[in-house]
């Protein structure tokens, strides 16, 4: 199915459609990939990875007892310090593009709520 403009709603789009996915995965290396694809498919908030995985992966292609975070070789400890990236990073975003910069170590007292 071609992408059609405005339908990359990932429920109606194929990911094999999509340019960086194949049907095993996204194809670029580890390093350049954005984080939320390589924090996924943990699920996370604010505050932190969250107990339960996103939905969205094809587990039905699992082999049966295969654990998915083992099949994919990937490890919540890189998560966990990719999720505090990706919040230090929108951080210094919000900081940058709303006032002055905040000295190191004192991220934490800003209300980035708009």
């Amino acid at each position: 199915m071609p992408l059609q403009e405005n339908s990359l709603d990932r429920t109606e789009t194929p990911l094999d459609a999509l340019p960086l996915y194949v049907g095993a995965g996204c194809v670029l290396p580890l390093e350049i990939r954005p984080l939320i694809c390589r924090i996924y498919p943990f699920d996370y908030d604010h505050n932190g990875l969250l107990p339960e995985l996103a939905k969205g992966c094809p587990v039905e292609l699992l082999r049966q007892g295969q654990d998915l975070i083992a099949a994919l070789e990937m490890d919540s400890a890189d998560a966990k310090r990719w999720h505090r990236q990706l919040y230090a990073e929108l951080l210094e975003e919000k900081v940058g593009q709303c006032g002055p910069t905040v000295p190191v170590g004192h991220e934490a007292t800003i209300n980035v709520d708009p």
